[in-house]
């Protein structure tokens, strides 16, 4: 793009078009630019990239927004002076499109038992526009069975960018331990949304290494029991009012949403269940 003006029109149109939230939209651009310095740095083969961010690389950007990047450091201890000098220099990347990027604050994350982690709090400068991202490094997390390299499609440039990213099977596990472990109690709809689109992909994951992945995701979180209860949680979780409240709460936020009943969630966690048992 030649300038900042017909940089917001690009985003615009683009969130116009496929119905999504303008801001969000360009907090994905600016995301996607700073993908390309990690992968144009040293630290290339250590950031892994995970959750959300690689869900829009999975089902499509369109399908599946997010605001921040989450990624799992394969070879570099996560602390605060770690983190801070990784991303400082990734900053320093000239990604050849006249944005900079700057390292704005640190701050350790442990949610609860499940891992430790650093937040990066960053911004994006573009002739003046200052776009506000983060980004989770974490650390200690099972990768079953090893990082996959994968295309990530750049929204505007019609180009494409490789980076490594979670195997399928370890995003499945994840999600499946995250929903059956929290039951009803969860709040993350979006994990139902997550394993739909996955189930919907031909051919997406194989069932043996999922097995594995799930048995070392579940060791790893302490909870290796949860596959022990899953049937009784999972008629828990279809007969939860709350849940179905939550699902359309979702439905309402994400109009890709909109033609995925809480019924047809339940089906494919209950074809997940069935599979795993």
């Amino acid at each position: 793009m030649k300038n900042m003006m017909q940089l917001k029109a690009l985003v615009k149109n683009y969130a116009r078009k496929y119905g999504l939230n303008e801001p969000v939209t360009m907090q994905v651009y600016m995301l996607q630019r700073l993908l390309v310095r990690i992968v144009a740095s040293e630290y290339r083969d250590d950031l892994v990239v995970k959750g959300g961010f690689l869900m829009g690389a999975l089902a499509g950007f369109e399908a599946r927004s997010t605001k921040d990047l989450d990624t799992t450091a394969w070879h570099t201890a996560v602390n605060e002076e770690s983190v801070r000098l990784m991303f400082t220099e990734i900053c320093g990347v000239d990604g050849g499109d006249g944005i900079t990027f700057k390292v704005e604050g640190i701050k350790t994350i442990t949610e609860q038992r499940r891992y430790h982690g650093v937040k990066v709090n960053l911004v994006a400068v573009y002739e003046g526009m200052r776009v506000p991202l983060s980004v989770d490094v974490t650390a200690g997390d099972p990768i079953t069975p090893n990082p996959v390299k994968r295309v990530f499609p750049l929204m505007l440039e019609g180009e494409v960018v490789e980076a490594w990213s979670y195997p399928t099977e370890t995003v499945l596990a994840e999600k499946l331990e995250t929903v059956l472990s929290r039951g009803t109690a969860t709040s993350r709809a979006k994990d139902f949304y997550d394993l739909y689109v996955i189930a919907s992909i031909p051919d997406s994951y194989d069932a043996r290494l999922l097995k594995e992945a799930l048995r070392n995701t579940t060791e790893a979180r302490g909870t290796s029991p949860v596959m022990d209860d899953a049937a009784a949680t999972l008629r828990q979780i279809e007969q939860s009012n709350n849940l179905r409240k939550t699902w359309r709460s979702f439905q309402e936020s994400n109009h890709y949403a909109a033609g995925i009943t809480f019924e047809d969630c339940c089906r494919v966690l209950g074809d997940f269940v069935e599979e795993l048992l």
